[in-house]
């Protein structure tokens, strides 16, 4: 099996994720993010992001949006863009949330 350094692999998969219409950031932070992980979870599944772009099913321009905020919960959208990219907001948001009351819960959809 060839092994890859982790800054080439990044940046193959960044632009190869900017090339399907991902903006820079986003294939930047989605490439990092499958560098980690399980097997089945990692770089394996640009092929899959590939057909899910082309298919319609992952927006790759999608911006993440809280749809509803309360007190102590929130509620995300992701409009089908990569599911990494919508995590990471949810994550962030539950964590202002929490560091604010102590508390929180956060859901997100259309996320892929």
């Amino acid at each position: 099996m060839p092994v890859f350094a982790a800054d080439k692999l990044t940046e193959l998969s960044t632009r190869l994720l900017e090339g399907m219409g991902t903006p820079r950031d986003a294939a930047r932070s989605v490439a990092e993010n499958c560098l980690y992980g399980h097997d089945s979870h990692g770089m394996a599944l640009l092929p899959r992001f590939i057909k899910d772009v082309e298919t319609g099913k992952i927006k790759p321009k999608a911006v993440t949006e809280t749809v509803k905020r309360s007190v102590s919960a929130a509620r995300i959208d992701g409009h089908r863009g990569f599911g990494q990219l919508t995590t990471r907001d949810a994550m962030s948001t539950a964590i202002e949330i929490a560091k604010e009351t102590g508390v929180s819960a956060v859901t997100a959809d259309n996320c892929n």
